[in-house]
């Protein structure tokens, strides 16, 4: 079962406010299965990253056109007054390609490599 919720997605992708809450689950659970106790105290966080990046990447958004919404490299994304540039070329092939078709997939593949360094220094 996930530690995340509608909600909790909801609150840090708040572009996903319309989306309904039955659909939303869906991608939790499909983000669930693919976070496991390797994770440790950052499964919740990293839960909310996938499940929002799965959101994006299937065009899943409300119907208020938000930021996020595209499929392919982030190269920028507008959130009222603030904005954030990516250099959209940086990563063309890998598992790191899939993950920049969004922001919150950018952040999840940093959170990963947290993961992954901190297990080669134990």
């Amino acid at each position: 079962m996930a530690l995340w919720t509608a909600a909790d997605v909801i609150t840090f992708a708040p572009e996903f406010v319309n989306v309904p809450i039955p659909l939303i689950n869906k991608f939790i659970g499909l983000a669930d299965l693919q976070i496991g106790d390797l994770w440790g105290d950052r499964a919740r966080h990293a839960g909310i990253l996938l499940t929002a990046h799965l959101m994006t990447v299937h065009k899943i958004k409300d119907t208020g056109g938000a930021a996020g919404t595209g499929v392919g490299p982030v190269q920028s994304i507008t959130v009222g007054q603030v904005s954030v540039s990516y250099n959209a070329g940086a990563v063309t092939s890998g598992v790191a390609a899939g993950f920049s078709a969004s922001a919150y997939g950018v952040e999840f593949d940093r959170l990963s490599r947290l993961l992954v360094a901190g297990i080669a220094v134990v």
